[in-house]
């Protein structure tokens, strides 16, 4: 019996790495929820409350983001509608590219990481000549990662003014009631 486990092989630096890019697209995601809770706040003129928040904060991002859409399509101006339905989009994009990391499983092979799924239907689709391989396609990597915390932290910077935008709104229609 040997104390110390079978580790895989790989650089543990490109494991630290590829591990602190997830954690890192993870945080870009959170920051990017918490401005969908202030956008739903400023586009429905919710009163100033401190409960208010915390009970947005409950919904799953899914549905914060229909709620944004759908009221967005009531907005007269053009650019405001597709400026926030656009950063909606992509806010959905990077809240699905954080569930990927966070639910996919890592393979190591040739001493190269790799994110993959672990559905079964997914992987017997994905298999080249039942040899055990999957396609490049199924495969995301850390450059797939960095690009997607690239994304997200445009993402995040869009909805800094957004939410600045939205802000003014509700601040406004608080003052015409």
């Amino acid at each position: 019996m040997t104390d110390k486990p079978d580790l895989p092989d790989v650089d543990e630096a490109a494991m630290k790495e590829f591990c602190a890019a997830i954690g890192e697209l993870i945080l870009w995601a959170s920051l990017i929820d918490a401005q969908l809770n202030k956008a739903l706040v400023g586009m429905f003129a919710l009163p100033e409350h401190a409960m208010i928040e915390p009970i947005v904060a409950q919904l799953d991002a899914r549905p914060k983001a229909e709620l944004l859409k759908k009221r967005a399509k009531t907005i007269p101006s053009k650019d405001w509608k597709n400026g926030i339905t656009n950063w909606v989009e992509r806010a959905e994009k990077a809240n699905a590219n954080r569930n990927t990391v966070a639910h996919h499983a890592i393979r190591i092979e040739g001493g190269t990481i790799t994110l993959h799924t672990s559905q079964l239907g997914k992987i017997l689709s994905n298999l080249k000549d039942n040899d055990g391989k999957l396609e490049a396609g199924d495969q995301k990597g850390l450059s797939d990662i960095q690009a997607w915390i690239d994304q997200a932290r445009n993402t995040y910077i869009e909805g800094q003014s957004i939410v600045a935008n939205l802000d003014r709104f509700r601040e406004a229609a608080a003052k015409a009631v």
